[in-house]
């Protein structure tokens, strides 16, 4: 056939790759089907192809910014929303991964949402059409002694005990991405006043034995993760604070912080970055998602901070090979290409 300013291109043999066909020729070309590969005989055997996707089947984890802590002795902070859809793995809130997704070129925005300062809620993750909800506040006092609730987010907030106007009532979580903060805590006059710690991507933030316990209640602990190559924990809810005598909470499992009292609680390990001891209300770890640790007793002491959010994102690198991909921090592991994202920007499939 000649190729004339006027031929509207070469149309190959359609086929599955199961059904190519029987007596080839040296040079025909056939385009499969479920393999989207371009293939030619070779004489003897048909040459290895090149895929032609107009599509990226990818996974991910999206983890929002975790809620501050209680302040004077308060509850601990929600940890921020848990989504992925890595098959097999578990989603937040203890779901089923979330559904397959499939990218076509263009640009997908990713914000971190950042870790909530002194009674503040976290603030959103976003991978594309993907959004996990910031963790919730814990409940407690402010800095001017006036009593602040804990708030539903992604994780809640734990409950303290009732006070200065705070109903100690736990903040709720969100379906499919974390769990309710413990609370509430009733009100005992025994100079403890343990708090009830926040919620977690994998568990409900933990109440103290009893209202008049030396032990505060520890943060929720957070989900694995193995997106990257390396398991951690993510997301996990801040421990509670205490009074006179008592010990903090410790954070929950994904850099939740560590609730503060006489003897303060420990940050979440077993994290990306662990959360910080209860001194003065420890912080989530920094792209955790971990809730903050609550604040000591005292006027004008906050709880800590929630941390950061991350955002993951990978693909098998053979189904990669016929895109540029860039955005994020771009590693190989096994079979994947992951690209990781710990600040805000921008995955680009061209």
């Amino acid at each position: 056939m000649a190729i004339t300013t006027t031929t509207q291109g070469i149309k190959p043999g359609i086929c599955l790759s199961t059904a190519r066909p029987t007596n080839p020729y040296l040079g025909m070309i056939i385009f499969e089907t479920d393999t989207q590969k371009m293939k030619v005989w070779l004489g003897s055997a048909w040459s290895s192809g090149y895929t032609h996707a107009s599509n990226l089947s990818v996974e991910y984890l999206v983890v929002a910014g975790g809620g501050a802590g209680g302040g004077w002795a308060g509850a601990g902070g929600g940890a921020g929303g848990f989504r992925t859809n890595v098959v097999g793995a578990t989603s937040g809130a203890n779901s089923v991964a979330e559904p397959s997704l499939l990218l076509s070129t263009g640009t997908y925005t990713v914000t971190i949402g950042a870790g909530g300062g002194p009674q503040t809620n976290g603030s959103n993750s976003v991978f594309g059409s993907i959004t996990s909800v910031g963790g919730g506040q814990g409940s407690g006092l402010n800095a001017g002694a006036a009593g602040i609730n804990a708030a539903p987010g992604g994780s809640g907030g734990g409950g303290s005990w009732q006070y200065a106007g705070a109903n100690g009532i736990a903040g709720a979580g969100t379906a499919g991405q974390g769990f309710a903060g413990g609370g509430p805590v009733t009100w005992v006059n025994t100079g403890t006043h343990p708090a009830a710690g926040g919620g977690g991507a994998g568990e409900v933030g933990v109440l103290p034995a009893n209202s008049s316990a030396t032990v505060s209640g520890r943060g929720g602990n957070g989900i694995q993760s193995s997106i990257d190559g390396t398991t951690y924990f993510y997301a996990g809810g801040g421990g509670a604070g205490a009074h006179a005598g008592a010990t903090g909470g410790a954070g929950g499992l994904g850099g939740g912080g560590g609730g503060n009292g006489p003897a303060s609680g420990a940050g979440g390990g077993s994290a990306r970055n662990a959360g910080a001891s209860g001194s003065a209300g420890g912080a989530g770890g920094a792209n955790t998602g971990g809730g903050g640790g609550a604040g000591p007793a005292g006027a004008g002491l906050n709880g800590g901070t929630g941390g950061s959010g991350i955002v993951i994102v990978r693909y098998l690198t053979s189904a990669g090979s016929p895109f540029t991909v860039t955005g994020g921090t771009k590693t190989i592991s096994g079979l994947y290409t992951i690209h990781t994202f710990t600040s805000s920007g921008s995955l680009v499939i061209a």
